[in-house]
């Protein structure tokens, strides 16, 4: 008998540790700065990554405002983000508006790859953001700044 007592006694703390540690992480996840991958020219992975930022803010209880999930984009997907081409990718265009209005997101266009579709930043929406090359941005987030894949 003595032995189930302590056996239920460490059970519990052990429990409540993990708990502890599981609170600890979900506080830290909405914290922690965030880094969503998508695939240079992959633009279904672009919407699904979207789809994935309105999600996991829907999600979150309100006031708690976690920092905006950056997306650096540097593949043919850019185009999209061309203020000529809004009615050919109008609704994930308008689902990045309404995310970077609410903090959400965060979309950082590649100037590098800009340069290579024979574009200047003043033909982006207005909504986003550049860096000089893409692929270094990425690097500099996670290295320097300790960002997370979202």
């Amino acid at each position: 008998m003595l032995r189930l007592c302590l056996g239920l006694l460490v059970w519990c703390a052990v429990w409540a540790v993990q708990n502890a540690r599981a609170d600890v992480a979900r506080i830290a996840d909405v914290q922690a700065g965030r880094l969503a991958m998508v695939t240079p020219g992959d633009f279904n992975a672009l919407a699904a990554a979207l789809e994935r930022a309105d999600r996991f803010f829907l999600d979150h209880e309100p006031g708690v405002a976690p920092d905006a999930v950056v997306m650096v984009l540097h593949g043919s997907e850019v185009a999209a983000f061309l203020r000529r081409n809004y009615r050919q990718y109008r609704s994930v265009i308008d689902l990045s508006a309404r995310l970077t209005a609410l903090g959400v997101v965060d979309i950082r266009i590649c100037e590098t790859r800009l340069r290579a579709l024979g574009e200047e930043a003043s033909a982006l929406l207005p909504f986003v953001s550049t860096v000089p090359y893409g692929p270094g941005e990425i690097d500099r987030l996670f290295t320097q700044e300790k960002f997370s894949v979202f």
